[in-house]
């Protein structure tokens, strides 16, 4: 623990000590005391509104986006990071082994060459530019902006690749970002990764607290997706008709390494049980969206397509088949989402990354008289 805190240049023997006695005493107390550490501004007023925490910073606010160093941070006129602004501040071993780095690049900025783009403005900590994690922030500064009244004519700054950098392995087929982007927020949002590497300059900022502790993770609040999903209607977007006559779904993807072995059969299984097999990759998201919320029950992967949750009525059936790849994860990430969505939710695990067929096809079977009342 020492040798790591020594080998830390940016901070002061004082915070040094500070963070090794809060450090001795617990891990969790070594991560809350980051908060105090000198190297973050002071310039900001910390405040609740329901399940939101956030930093509210009245005066000059300077945004280093993730084309620089991967930042994604705010900083203050003295190049002080707000401290809610990237997850890995608030990481404890995060923290220790980039700071330094994160640093040395901030003091480097030419803030004269800032891109002054006004005020009144709200933005969350930021993790990665994963569909997920976007989706997640998308949603929650959504949210924020309908909930609390001191930002109702605030826009929002997200920070996401729009061009061909998107179009790669790690973020293939994530070109809806704008989409969600518009749905949500209408013209009442700035992307930053638009003004390329130079700093922005804006004034009066409401900054997100996204801790993975923090209430709003991974929530995804339903009030936002029926604003999506009434959006889309008012486009005139229905579902493909194979999906409106079945009202059963089965959310398939392209291959992958992750993939459960017999993935064909069961499929086959499905479409002759009367799901319409729907491979999100080969349709608009508009028609994805419109085909969750009109149908009563859903297979789907275990994987990032979960965030596809969030688009189901309320009292879906929806059954998660999970290959081995998946076996050590847990669906306590997606709680929050099945709960406030009341999905009907089950999980259907593999042996030697096969589904059984005897249980799929009487799960299959079991679903269709309540899909029939219905």
């Amino acid at each position: 623990m020492h040798d790591i805190l020594r080998a830390v240049k940016c901070l002061s023997e004082e915070d040094k000590q500070k963070l090794s006695a809060a450090w001795e005493e617990s891990y969790q107390a070594g991560e809350a005391c980051l908060r105090s550490m000198s190297i973050f501004s002071d310039k900001s007023t910390h405040s609740q509104f329901g399940d939101f925490k956030f930093e509210h910073v009245p005066g000059d606010v300077y945004y280093i986006g993730k084309l620089v160093g991967d930042l994604g941070i705010f900083v203050d006129s003295e190049k002080k990071p707000i401290f809610n602004s990237k997850y890995y501040l608030s990481h404890l071993r995060d923290f220790l082994e980039i700071i330094d780095s994160r640093l040395e690049i901030l003091q480097q900025q030419d803030f004269s060459n800032a891109i002054d783009i006004g005020s009144d403005y709200v933005s969350i900590g930021k993790w990665f530019v994963t569909y997920g994690h976007f989706k997640d922030e998308a949603y929650s500064v959504g949210h924020f902006l309908e909930q609390f009244p001191d930002v109702s004519n605030f826009r929002a700054i997200l920070d996401y690749p729009n061009d061909a950098k998107l179009d790669h392995a790690s973020f293939k087929h994530n070109l809806n970002y704008l989409k969600i982007e518009k749905l949500i927020f209408g013209e009442n949002s700035i992307n930053a990764y638009n003004y390329g590497n130079r700093p922005l300059k804006l004034r009066n900022l409401y900054l997100i607290n996204n801790n993975i502790t923090a209430k709003i993770f991974h929530s995804f609040p339903p009030s936002v997706s029926a604003k999506i999903r009434a959006n889309i209607k008012s486009q005139g977007v229905e579902p493909p008709i194979g999906a409106e006559r079945s009202k059963r779904v089965f959310l398939t993807r392209s291959s992958s390494y992750r993939d459960i072995a017999n993935k064909s059969e069961v499929e086959a299984i499905a479409s002759r049980s009367g799901f319409a097999i729907v491979n999100p990759e080969e349709i608009s998201y508009e028609e994805m969206v419109s085909i969750l919320g009109y149908s009563e029950s859903v297979i789907m992967y275990y994987g990032s397509a979960l965030t596809n949750l969030v688009y189901m009525s309320p009292g879906t059936n929806v059954y998660i088949l999970k290959s081995q790849s998946y076996m050590h994860e847990s669906l306590e990430l997606w709680k929050k989402i099945i709960n406030n969505y009341k999905l009907n939710l089950r999980e259907i695990f593999t042996e030697n990354n096969f589904v059984s067929r005897d249980q799929f096809e009487g799960i299959v079977h079991d679903d269709l008289p309540s899909v029939m009342q219905g």
